[in-house]
């Protein structure tokens, strides 16, 4: 190779000129190509399918189900496009279904804990308005009661006082009283005792109703008249009630509310 005034490797052509090294006869000219991100004939990356399904599933949630896949699915796409060596996309996709599914689960244990909450509470509301029966002497709890600030009550017994002691009464029927103890709870209670959600019941299911018009001496307070209870008060007393001579009820019945069954006490 000769070294001219050109440069190393210039040449001098029979025409009087010189030239570059790379057009000397018998030199094969090398012209660089371009480099490209994905030379003719490679595989172009394909997105994942269980990255596609874990995203699809976790959207439409199918009752849970969907979002258990969904999860399952987006962590196989997300370790299948790792060893893919980038072969694979879809990364992005796998972890939005796998998030989104983990909300749809969070969903689902929230509706089965509602839906536990609710039965048990409708369970309890249907146990409440069930009539119940208990003996004479029995303390019956008055807490959810639609009478604000009593706690308990308790009937005693029921009986026909001697007409001597009894006043108020007009003659034409006959006087029972049930003997009974009505307590308030910690915050009182100013409304009292509402007699008027108590009576009398007989066999045949018929009832009585209390007697305002009626006292009986050397029973204690009358509770038709009570006013009110202070903070865990308990008041025993009487309710009397006007019957049909020649009449034997055979219990006291108290309905505390429209959320509580009524209570039947009786011998």
């Amino acid at each position: 190779m000769s070294t001219t005034s050109q440069g190393p490797g210039w040449w001098l052509a029979s025409d009087g000129k010189w030239y570059p090294p790379e057009q000397q006869p018998g030199t094969t000219q090398v012209i660089a190509q371009p480099v490209t991100a994905n030379p003719p004939g490679q595989l172009q990356p394909r997105t994942s399918g269980l990255a596609i399904a874990s995203l699809i599933l976790s959207i439409i949630w199918i009752g849970g189900l969907g979002s258990i896949l969904a999860i399952i699915f987006g962590f196989v796409a997300r370790a299948n496009v790792r060893r893919s060596y980038g072969a694979e996309t879809g990364g992005g996709l796998a972890i939005a279904g796998i998030v989104i599914g983990f909300v749809g689960i969070a969903g689902l244990t929230l509706l089965i804990l509602l839906a536990v909450a609710v039965g048990n509470a409708a369970n309890t509301l249907v146990q409440d308005l069930q009539p119940r029966t208990v003996a004479f002497g029995t303390s019956v709890n008055l807490s959810n009661g639609d009478a604000p600030g009593l706690q308990s009550m308790t009937v005693s017994s029921l009986s026909f006082p001697p007409a001597s002691t009894v006043s108020g009464n007009s003659g034409s029927s006959a006087v029972v009283v049930a003997r009974m103890t009505v307590c308030a709870g910690s915050s009182g209670s100013q409304d009292g005792f509402d007699a008027l959600l108590t009576g009398v019941y007989f066999s045949d299911g018929e009832s009585g109703n209390p007697d305002f018009s009626v006292n009986v001496s050397g029973l204690g307070p009358n509770l038709t008249a009570s006013s009110g209870f202070a903070a865990g008060q308990c008041i025993s007393g009487y309710v009397p009630y006007d019957v049909v001579k020649g009449t034997h009820p055979i219990g006291v019945e108290y309905t505390p509310g429209i959320f509580i069954g009524t209570v039947h006490w009786t011998s």
